[in-house]
């Protein structure tokens, strides 16, 4: 009978910390992009409603063109970011798709008409594209097989915990807070 002998202290792997580490912090742009996803649901009633925050209610018409620019803008962002990743490295990438996200939001918090709406979904398209693209591009690269699979689930868990964090959030905050 062979005896196994376990070792006495037991220290933590380093290399596997930083590749969490490195997993959540890349995966803050999915939380944001979720967000972005989640965003309409709650409050198409409101801007089709006659006490819309923007100049006027928005037709069923109008309320479909918000809807779908969204992927509309997705196709432009893939094509734009596939070629910066191969240009200019998936980090810095990664950090240009964080610039779609942040006009969506100033679109949707400063604008008073549909027509930055609608400026505002493609621009959540384009970075959706990003996200997409280069969040699981860049967890495959740094990731061990071992554990390859599990900092894999990671972008899909916060693109739908930022999607959640919407759907609470527009129902109990206003227009402008969110």
């Amino acid at each position: 009978m062979t005896e196994s002998k376990l070792p006495v202290e037991i220290k933590p792997d380093r290399k596997v910390f930083n590749q969490y580490l490195a997993v959540l912090c890349v995966n803050i742009i999915s939380l944001a992009q979720g967000t972005a996803i989640g965003w309409l649901s709650p409050f198409l009633p409101l801007l089709i409603s006659t006490n819309s925050p923007l100049n006027a209610p928005v037709t069923d018409i109008q309320a479909t063109w918000i809807a779908s620019l969204l992927c509309v803008g997705a196709i432009f962002g893939t094509v734009l970011f596939g070629w910066s990743a191969d240009k200019f490295g998936r980090k810095f990438s990664l950090c240009m798709a964080a610039l779609p996200l942040i006009g969506f939001w100033a679109c949707v918090a400063f604008g008073g008409f549909v027509e930055v709406l609608y400026a505002a979904r493609l621009l959540a398209g384009l970075g959706a594209a990003g996200v997409f693209l280069l969040v699981p591009l860049y967890v495959t690269e740094i990731a061990e097989d071992r554990i390859r699979g599990t900092l894999g689930s990671f972008f899909i868990l916060f693109i739908n915990m930022g999607t959640l964090v919407c759907f609470i959030a527009g129902t109990y905050m206003s227009y402008h807070v969110t």
